[in-house]
This record gives structure tokens, C-alpha cells and sequence, in this order.
């Protein structure tokens, strides 16, 4: 019998194949749904997923299990408005197995702590303090140097899944003109293409959807918010009090090498 339960697949096989303990632990999982979504009572949810947590090890039957349970983990500490246990759990997640949602789910937590309260702000990556949040993140991103100028390096992954770098801006500092960095790619040529994003989720590119060409030499580059259209009405123009974050994401150019891994250097970025 299959059922399905907030986008959970459950596949309940005979006791003799997988266990009668094994059967339980997803009736477990399964009743704390119900408890935080039916009843309303997560404080209990979180009670039933912390004992599945402690107890199951990552072994292929019952890691899904114990992956889904350090999800849910995240998400109702999330709730509770407690970040660094939401944090633990998901990392913890990420650890046993692996998982996309768990790693979204911390980026998302992380870009809000990360958000930039006021305008205008400059990073010039001599440190840690910058608001850039790699998203999921299967790649790198880190402050480092280059011919002795600090440098934020952005290493691209390979696979099927690409990252991208966010910035989050509060609501308050919504007042978003113009935004300058210096840029440059590495081993590979890559098309840099910026996104908008409003509070209500809708998406805006640059007039055509035109992306910016970095190479490996420098470049500097000032967009402005007038230049940002609706990405499913191009008559619409991006409000400048209306962002809720900027992406920046890459792709390889038709004539870039897939079987080379490179990466993207920002030695200043400003918004104002």
C-alpha cells in the first residue's frame, strides 16, 4: 500500500521484509505530521521527531527516516524562532544524508540573518562581514586573496544542481537605486545573470533578460533598478523600494568547457 502525507512517499512493505520496529518508526514520523499540522501542536511534534533523531542510525532503511525527522526538526525550531537549534538540526541533516531541503532550508535561515539592515553599504571582503549567502551551497564561497587584494571567491560546482549567491535586504532598508561590483571569472568564460526578487516572490531580470559576460580580466559594472522588468510582463518595472533580495546566477556560455570547473571573483560589491 502506498500513501502519501505532506509530500512524503510511505511505502509499507510486509513486516517479514523490512521489520515490525522499522514499520513503527514511519507511523511515528507519520503521527507527528498529523500532531503539528492537524493539531496545531508542535511543541509534541518536535518531542516525537527529537526521539527519532536520537535514536535512528543513518542506514539505508531507516536514514530517510532520520533525514526527515532532522527536516522537520529544522523547520519547528525555525518556528520557535530558534535559529542556531534550527541551524544544528539541519547541518545535522546535510551530515547523514545529504539532503537538498535541509541544505535550502539552512541557506534561507542564513540569507535572513545575513540581511542588510541599511542603505548604502560597501564590502570589500578584508573580512568575514558581508551579506553574500551561497545558496544551496554544493559549492564554496570564501574571503580569501588575490595578489594580496582581499577577494571573495565564489568556486562553482559541477552536477546537475547550480548555486547561487543571494543578498537579502530588510524591509526597511528597501530603498535599493543602483548596485556596483568588480568582478572577474576563473579557467572558464561564464554569463552572470542577476535577478531581483520582490517580497511577494516575483522575479525580475535585466530589460531582455540579457546576462552580463565575465571573463577572466576584471570588470566593472553598475546596474541600476530601472533597468529590472518583470520577468513574465517586461511593461513592468522593478520598484526600488520593493526588493526582498538580489541572486546572482552563472551559466557557461555555449562555447565554455562543462568539463572545467571554475569559479567567480568579486573584489568589491556596493549597493546604494
Amino acid at each position: 500500500m502506498l500513501r502519501w502525507v505532506f509530500g512524503l512517499v510511505f511505502v509499507l512493505c510486509p513486516a517479514t521484509s523490512l521489520g515490525a520496529d522499522y514499520l513503527n518508526e514511519w507511523q511515528n514520523l507519520h503521527e507527528a505530521l498529523l500532531m503539528e499540522s492537524l493539531d496545531g501542536d508542535l511543541d509534541a511534534a518536535i518531542m516525537v521527531y527529537e526521539g527519532l533523531a536520537g535514536r535512528l542510525p543513518a542506514t539505508p532503511q531507516t536514514g530517510p527516516i532520520l533525514a526527515e525527522a532532522l527536516y522537520q526538526l529544522g523547520s519547528g525550531y525555525e518556528k520557535h524562532d530558534d535559529l542556531d537549534r534550527a541551524k544544528l538540526k539541519l547541518r545535522e541533516c546535510i551530515r547523514v544524508s545529504g539532503s537538498s531541503q535541509c541544505r535550502h532550508a539552512l541557506s534561507v535561515i542564513v540569507l535572513q540573518e545575513n540581511a542588510v539592515p541599511t542603505l548604502p553599504i560597501q564590502w570589500d571582503f578584508s573580512s568575514n562581514e558581508h551579506g553574500f549567502v551561497l545558496m544551496p551551497g554544493y559549492g564554496a564561497m570564501t574571503v580569501t586573496k588575490e595578489n594580496e587584494v582581499p577577494t571573495l571567491r565564489w568556486d562553482l560546482p559541477s552536477g546537475s544542481i547550480p548555486d547561487f549567491l543571494a543578498i537579502a535586504i530588510k524591509d526597511e532598508a528597501r530603498k535599493l537605486g543602483k548596485i556596483l561590483f568588480r568582478a572577474k571569472a576563473v579557467k572558464n568564460n561564464y554569463l552572470l545573470h542577476i535577478v531581483a526578487v520582490d517580497g511577494n516572490g516575483h522575479r525580475y531580470t535585466l530589460k531582455q533578460g540579457r546576462p552580463l559576460n565575465l571573463r577572466q580580466t576584471y570588470s566593472e559594472i553598475e546596474l541600476e533598478t530601472k533597468d529590472f522588468v518583470l520577468l513574465e510582463n517586461t511593461e513592468i518595472q522593478l520598484g526600488a523600494n520593493l526588493i526582498d533580495r538580489i541572486e546572482f546566477h552563472v551559466r557557461q556560455p555555449a562555447s565554455g568547457n562543462p568539463q572545467i570547473t571554475g569559479a567567480i571573483l568579486l573584489q568589491w560589491f556596493e549597493a546604494r
